[in-house]
């Protein structure tokens, strides 16, 4: 009687253990979907790149190879320019954001 109890826990868990598997793969593939919209991958996702917190806005955390353009663009700003005052390679927010 206690093998067939243990059988049964076991193929329990099995079926369990499928179950998710098909939930993470599932869940896998609309995360790629979604990256593959935003034109990244899951290795472009997952890479660590270096950043740094900028210094007019602690709430900016950018990449390191964009620091000097995003500082710029910031001290500006923050002195009161608007954007479109701006010089037009700052005017993009999504420079900073480049090459990640």
């Amino acid at each position: 009687m206690e093998i067939s109890n243990n059988c049964k826990i076991v193929r329990e868990r099995q079926k369990y253990l499928e179950t998710i598997t098909q939930f993470v793969e599932e869940k896998k593939q609309q995360l790629n979907k979604v990256l593959e919209k935003l034109g990244l991958s899951e290795e472009e996702l997952l890479k660590n790149q270096a950043k740094t917190t900028c210094p007019y806005n602690k709430d900016h955390i950018v990449p390191t190879n964009s620091f000097k353009k995003h500082v710029e663009k910031c001290r500006l700003l923050s002195a009161g320019y608007q954007i479109d005052e701006l010089p037009a390679q700052l005017q993009d927010v999504d420079f900073c954001y480049e090459n990640l």
